[in-house]
């Protein structure tokens, strides 16, 4: 088994991690709520799983194909070998929009149909974020590892914050 990645850049991305794993383990946990939850629990529930889809992992991923993704590419070879990982970004990007397409189509029950496909969509959205992570965490962070200085990780761990910075001021303008 690979060991774990341990320079300045794998320290400051499992920490980017670690933050987003108590707003998915709660995606993961969507058939505890959804099958039995009155409807405004289910209303409330998917509001905040959006509010975590979208101002919290969605603006991450895009940090990724900023800064870590072009050092993956300039390591791995030729363009395209890290299109796989933007795809998952991709895939979260529209089960994100299907969420909020049923949630705002919610009337004053819920149907279900209705609960059986939210819990469909967050354990999708689960399934495909927990594997994203483990990609990134167990295959590309040792090879950045590996691939960079401890100095060259340390400037692309503060070049994520400053585009993580600039990305958030977009948006609060």
């Amino acid at each position: 088994m690979e060991p774990m990645a341990t320079g300045p850049l794998a320290t400051h991305v499992h920490a980017a991690h670690r933050a987003l794993l108590p707003d998915l383990h709660e995606l993961g946990d969507a058939d505890r709520w959804t099958r039995t939850a009155p409807a405004s629990v289910v209303r409330s529930r998917l509001t905040a799983a959006l509010d975590f889809l979208v101002d919290e992992l969605i603006p991450h991923t895009a940090v990724d194909e900023e800064t870590i993704y072009p050092a993956v590419a300039r390591l791995v070879g030729p363009p395209g070998d890290t299109d796989a990982l933007c795809r998952y970004h991709v895939e979260v990007t529209r089960l994100a929009s299907a969420l909020r397409t049923i949630r705002d189509g919610l009337g004053e029950s819920v149907t279900a149909a209705e609960r059986e496909h939210i819990a469909a969509l967050l354990r999708g959205l689960h399934a495909i974020v927990a594997l994203h992570i483990a990609k990134e965490e167990k295959i590309y962070l040792p090879m950045l590892d590996r691939g960079l200085t401890a100095d060259q990780g340390a400037r692309l761990a503060c070049l994520m914050d400053d585009v993580a910075r600039r990305r958030r001021a977009l948006v609060a303008a």
